[in-house]
């Protein structure tokens, strides 16, 4: 996790976070791109486009640091990509501490 950029950190930081902080293990992109900027922001830096931060999200699945999963709601909902981590937030918030 050290070498990794600080934005990568940043939005795995916001999916372990969401993942500690609710019942649930997925998230969807925008769930997670609004805690991303929350963090970018504490930090005092810009946030990147949401269309980056998927970008970001699909290399890390390419990794095997999250898994994602392109679904839909069905009628007027619309399709969407969920989220998860494939470590312990634990972990891996310990490890973007490093």
């Amino acid at each position: 996790m050290s070498g990794r950029p600080p934005h990568v950190k940043h939005i795995l930081r916001a999916l372990a976070l969401l993942t500690e902080q609710t019942d649930r293990q997925q998230f969807r992109t925008a769930e997670l791109y609004d805690m991303y900027t929350n963090i970018a922001d504490e930090v005092d830096t810009a946030p990147l486009s949401y269309d980056r931060v998927q970008r970001l999200l699909k290399e890390q699945a390419f990794l095997s640091v999250t898994e994602s999963e392109h679904t839909g709601s069905g009628h007027k909902e619309g399709s969407y990509r969920v989220h998860r981590l494939l470590g312990s937030p634990e972990i891996v918030t310990k490890g973007l501490n490093r």
